[in-house]
């Protein structure tokens, strides 16, 4: 049986994913111990995360690959914007740490030399939405946050992120794709597992 693009991306991923998870970074972040201002910088970062990505994403769409997968509700930025005014910050002030920079400069790289796989960062972040939801209960408990604000980001979907995932999956897997590119894709998404594990290290260091 032939396996799928979005089997090889969780089989080929799954060492690196166990090591970002299991970071004390993110430990605190889901029992909502981090310091408030560290907990902003976090998000701070995604921003700048995304914004590079979805940046590429949007200037590669003539990719009809890209296009096909890319729908206007998996683009996160607005939501980082959203949650770091619920505490009174301006996501543009933010600048990338060291370990966020690096990731960035490979997103520009990439779109630049191999665009298609800018699905291999993009699958890593938007899967993250599976387990974000479940912080939300204790972010808002930690910094006395009401409704959606300052956790949309984690949780934008309302329960229907089951179903979104689900049609991700099939566009991605419908792509025809050859060696190569499958290759990149992989490649791009173990870069974004390790690039989070960096990003939580440098600011688990601000917080210890």
């Amino acid at each position: 049986m032939t396996t799928t693009l979005m089997e090889n991306l969780k089989a080929s991923t799954r060492s690196d994913h166990d090591s970002a998870e299991g970071h004390d970074f993110q430990r605190l972040l889901f029992s909502g111990q981090l310091p408030v201002e560290v907990f902003c910088n976090y998000l701070g970062q995604l921003f700048v995360l995304h914004k590079a990505l979805e940046d590429q994403i949007k200037a590669n769409l003539s990719d009809p690959r890209i296009q096909k997968v890319l729908g206007d509700w998996q683009y996160q930025e607005d939501f980082l914007n959203s949650d770091l005014n619920a505490f009174g910050k301006d996501a543009a002030s933010y600048k990338a740490l060291p370990a966020t920079q690096k990731i960035v400069n490979d997103i520009n790289e990439t779109g630049k030399k191999h665009p298609i796989a800018l699905l291999g960062y993009h699958y890593v972040l938007l899967g993250s939405k599976h387990g974000a939801r479940m912080i939300c209960p204790n972010l808002k408990k930690a910094y006395a946050l009401d409704g959606h604000d300052g956790t949309l980001y984690f949780d934008p979907y309302e329960g229907k992120f089951g179903e979104l995932w689900s049609q991700f999956k099939d566009s991605m897997n419908e792509n025809e794709l050859n060696e190569a590119e499958t290759e990149e894709i992989l490649d791009a998404a173990k870069k974004m597992f390790r690039s989070m594990g960096q990003i939580g290290e440098e600011l688990y260091s601000k917080a210890s």
